[in-house]
């Protein structure tokens, strides 16, 4: 799996692979009484990784960052995972020599041209307005090389900024795994840069939060959607915490739990402004009639419980309750978010997913949302169990 200390270059391999690159354990009986270790697993391809590192740096002078060999047994024997940056690839291989070659063409392609701290920035505008066109495929090279230049640089924002876009990239192609992998990795450096804009926070937590509601665990997601929450008020961001109130009130529908679904709901209903535009008027009656919905269905739950009206079967989940609310949502979002940011809605298995790329600040002057701080007196509740 990729690797949550983030190096750079990782080679996982099977157990064939391994035992191929392994030494043969040639230490005499004296030797092993004497505590001798046996030969380092591995080794032979440690060694030759390092051959490769020390040949594209004399041969177009760049530094190539040590990569990180691991025996990984989940794998099956023949089996190479490659992590370049933000990239992945899985092989089979038949010779120590396949990797070290597929190595050096990855390397010398992610490396050249070399990038500094302004190409940075140009690489993630550029993969921004190409998420715009839809061609998501070219932006997720351009935050390959974005990534890679960024930790080389000690570039933390645009490292975070670059892993919180592609794992949304990841959420909108449905590998939902490895993108928890990188969005957690993301939001741990988040919160450990102190120089960190506060306002991509909140962006990254919901990002993982939906990751893990698609998952089926929606507990995981309330833990997130929480921690959006209160980062969003840190950030001054309504617009955000209105996502993170929407998100956990269907986390909470997900588990039946109706009660906290609505009230969470009727918070983010007091987050819509009164301005002279459709679209509050548009947000209000969708919230209402998602409350609607699911008031009527927790009646219907209680009558089959109970045995009373609808007790011939229970009710079925209205899937549709919290998408009718999503399609309103956008417009709305963009309005009153500025810089970098795009909001983008995609269905994933079946369900609609917001996902917003880039940083989404909050524009006090074009907004459809109240002030995040009038809205529990300065102090959120925690989401999960706070009700």
């Amino acid at each position: 799996m990729w690797n949550p200390n983030g190096s750079l270059l990782q080679v996982d391999v099977g157990s064939r692979i391994a035992s191929a690159a392994t030494s043969a354990d040639q230490r005499t009986l004296l030797a092993k009484a004497r505590g001798v270790p046996p030969p380092a697993i591995g080794a032979t391809l440690v060694n030759a990784t390092e051959s490769v590192r020390n040949e594209i740096a004399n041969a177009y002078g760049i530094f190539v960052p040590p990569v990180d060999c691991r025996l990984d047994e989940s794998l099956p024997p023949d089996i190479a995972t490659y992590y370049i940056g933000i990239k992945r690839y899985q092989y089979s291989v038949t010779d120590l020599s396949e990797i070290t070659a597929f190595l050096k063409h990855k390397i010398i392609d992610v490396s050249l041209p070399a990038v500094d701290r302004d190409g940075i920035q140009a690489l993630l505008d550029s993969a921004l307005q190409l998420i715009k066109r839809e061609e998501y495929q070219e932006s997720l090279e351009k935050y390959h090389r974005a990534y890679y230049y960024a930790l080389l640089n000690t570039q933390a924002l645009s490292g975070i900024r670059a892993l919180s876009d592609v794992g949304n990239l990841y959420i909108m192609s449905g590998e939902l795994r490895f993108a928890i992998a990188l969005l957690n990795r993301s939001y741990a450096l988040s919160r450990a840069e102190p120089i960190v804009d506060p306002g991509i926070r909140p962006q990254i937590a919901l990002s993982l939060a939906n990751a893990h509601r698609l998952t089926g665990c929606p507990g995981d997601a309330l833990q997130c959607f929480d921690a959006a929450a209160k980062d969003s008020q840190y950030a001054h961001n309504p617009a955000l915490l209105f996502l993170a109130y929407t998100g956990a009130a269907e986390a909470y529908h997900d588990l039946q739990r109706f009660k906290e679904a609505v009230s969470l709901l009727r918070r983010a209903s007091e987050l819509v402004s009164e301005v002279p535009s459709d679209d509050p008027f548009k947000l209000v009656y969708h919230i209402e009639r998602s409350i609607n919905s699911i008031l009527t269905e927790s009646d219907e739950q209680r009558g089959f419980e109970t045995g009373g009206p609808g007790k011939h079967a229970a009710p079925r989940p209205s899937s549709d309750i919290f998408a009718r609310l999503k399609e309103e949502l956008p417009a709305a979002v963009i309005k009153s978010l500025t810089s970098a940011a795009v909001c983008k809605l995609w269905d994933v298995q079946g369900s609609l997913n917001i996902n917003l790329f880039g940083v989404a600040n909050y524009n006090i002057s074009h907004s459809v949302f109240r002030s995040a701080v009038a809205i529990g007196k300065g102090a959120i509740q925690n989401i999960q169990g706070g009700l």
